[in-house]
C-alpha cells in the first residue's frame, strides 16, 4: 500500500464516522443527563447533544443533519426539473 493510499483510507473512514454523527436535542437542564447516558451505552462519541426549549419533558429530538441535507438537495433537483 502506497501512502496516497493510506492517506486516502484514512480520509475515507475519518468521513464516514463523521457522518455517522447525529444531533441529539433535549429540554434545557439535561444536557449533562443525555450525555452521561449515551456515554453509559458507548455512544457519546457518536452524539452531539444540545439543549432545546423546543423539547418537551422527558423527550428528545434526534437530527441526521446529513439525510435532511440530501432530502433538500433532491427536492430542490425535483423542484428544478419540473420548472424545465
Amino acid at each position: 500500500m502506497t501512502g496516497g493510499d493510506a492517506e486516502a483510507e484514512v480520509r475515507f473512514w475519518a468521513q464516514v464516522i463523521e457522518d455517522e454523527r447525529r444531533t441529539v436535542y433535549c429540554e434545557p437542564g439535561r444536557v449533562t443527563e443525555v450525555r452521561q447516558l449515551l456515554t453509559e451505552h458507548d455512544m457519546g462519541d457518536q452524539f452531539d447533544v444540545h439543549e432545546s426549549p423546543a423539547c418537551l419533558p422527558g423527550q428528545i429530538l434526534m437530527v441526521d443533519h446529513n439525510a435532511l441535507d440530501a432530502a433538500m438537495r433532491q427536492s430542490s433537483q425535483q423542484a428544478r426539473r419540473r420548472l424545465r
